[in-house]
């Protein structure tokens, strides 16, 4: 409570986390995400150049399509209730996607092709666990951590 005017005055959103120290950690976790939702346009838009792809009809495919409402609305926030189905496409067509979006990238930019193979790779494991035909949110699931 004392330290919510003070902040409050540099920041639009006062919480608290837990013990001292959760703060900071909630801070490194939203620039995770932060910078995540950057670099992956980023990659993106720069693998879209190497590859002659238009640029402004991609970002607005992108602002009226699946990228739009983005992970907070569409999973983060069903799951933050108990649905974890939120975000209804599979973990095995995720996993597709990514992997040939890597491979699509790596063959222009091998460099700018790290993250979607993490991801690919993160998501192929789940496959590999059986979990193919559970929905990408189910991955907010902290009974399946």
């Amino acid at each position: 409570q004392r330290i919510a005017e003070p902040v409050g005055a540099y920041s639009g959103t006062v919480r608290r986390f837990g013990v001292p120290g959760r703060g900071q950690a909630a801070k490194l976790l939203t620039n995770l995400v932060t910078q995540g939702t950057t670099l992956l346009p980023a990659d993106a838009f720069q693998s879209a150049n190497a590859m002659d792809v238009a640029p402004h009809a991609l970002c607005e495919v992108m602002r009226t399509g699946s990228a739009r409402p983005g992970p907070l609305e569409n999973a983060v926030r069903p799951a933050l209730a108990g649905d974890f189905d939120g975000a209804d496409f599979t973990i095995a067509h995720a996993e597709k996607d990514l992997r040939y979006a890597r491979d699509l990238i790596a063959r222009l930019d091998p460099a700018r092709a790290t993250i979607a193979s993490g991801l690919a790779d993160r998501l192929g494991a789940l496959v590999a666990e059986g979990r193919g035909a559970d929905f990408v949110s189910t991955q907010l699931d902290p009974s399946r951590a």
